[in-house]
Protein backbone atom coordinates (compact mmCIF):
# COMPACT_ATOMS: atom_id res chain seq x y z
CA UNK A 1 0.00 0.00 0.00
CA UNK A 2 1.39 3.78 -1.51
CA UNK A 3 1.11 6.52 0.98
CA UNK A 4 -0.41 8.59 -1.45
CA UNK A 5 -3.37 5.60 -1.55
CA UNK A 6 -5.61 6.78 0.49
CA UNK A 7 -6.98 10.20 1.79
CA UNK A 8 -5.76 11.82 4.98
CA UNK A 9 -9.53 11.77 6.35
CA UNK A 10 -12.69 10.36 5.52
CA UNK A 11 -16.57 11.57 6.35
CA UNK A 12 -19.83 10.04 6.17
CA UNK A 13 -21.67 11.72 3.32
CA UNK A 14 -24.23 13.32 6.14
CA UNK A 15 -21.31 14.99 7.87
CA UNK A 16 -19.89 15.95 4.32
CA UNK A 17 -23.41 17.59 3.31
CA UNK A 18 -23.16 19.39 6.93
CA UNK A 19 -19.91 20.44 6.03
CA UNK A 20 -20.57 21.43 2.78
CA UNK A 21 -23.62 23.58 3.82
CA UNK A 22 -22.08 25.55 7.06
CA UNK A 23 -19.14 26.18 4.18
CA UNK A 24 -21.74 28.03 1.95
CA UNK A 25 -23.75 29.96 4.41
CA UNK A 26 -20.65 31.13 5.38
CA UNK A 27 -19.82 32.34 2.09
CA UNK A 28 -23.17 33.22 0.58
CA UNK A 29 -23.62 35.31 3.94
CA UNK A 30 -19.82 37.06 3.79
CA UNK A 31 -20.58 37.98 0.48
CA UNK A 32 -23.96 39.82 1.52
CA UNK A 33 -22.22 41.43 4.29
CA UNK A 34 -19.19 42.70 1.89
CA UNK A 35 -21.90 43.84 -0.61
CA UNK A 36 -24.09 45.77 2.17
CA UNK A 37 -20.84 47.63 3.79
CA UNK A 38 -19.69 48.67 0.04
CA UNK A 39 -22.93 49.59 -1.03
CA UNK A 40 -24.45 51.40 1.89
CA UNK A 41 -21.33 52.49 3.90
CA UNK A 42 -17.91 53.15 2.35
CA UNK A 43 -16.57 54.85 5.57
CA UNK A 44 -16.85 51.31 7.69
CA UNK A 45 -14.24 49.76 8.42
CA UNK A 46 -15.83 46.88 10.74
CA UNK A 47 -17.88 44.45 8.26
CA UNK A 48 -15.44 44.54 5.92
CA UNK A 49 -12.53 43.54 8.28
CA UNK A 50 -14.12 40.30 9.33
CA UNK A 51 -15.38 39.01 5.53
CA UNK A 52 -11.93 38.00 4.48
CA UNK A 53 -11.94 35.53 7.75
CA UNK A 54 -15.55 34.14 6.83
CA UNK A 55 -14.82 33.55 2.92
CA UNK A 56 -11.51 32.07 3.53
CA UNK A 57 -13.02 29.67 6.07
CA UNK A 58 -15.92 29.21 3.88
CA UNK A 59 -14.34 28.03 1.03
CA UNK A 60 -11.85 25.85 3.38
CA UNK A 61 -15.69 23.53 4.70
CA UNK A 62 -16.46 23.35 1.22
CA UNK A 63 -12.82 22.29 0.18
CA UNK A 64 -12.69 19.64 3.25
CA UNK A 65 -16.09 18.28 2.44
CA UNK A 66 -14.79 17.70 -1.23
CA UNK A 67 -12.09 15.65 -0.10
CA UNK A 68 -13.38 14.16 2.38
CA UNK A 69 -15.43 11.27 -0.31
CA UNK A 70 -15.42 8.15 1.26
Amino acid sequence: MKINDKEPFQLSRGMRNTVAFLGMLLLVSSLCVLAWAIWNHPDVHGPIVLTPGALVLGLILIGFAIRGEK
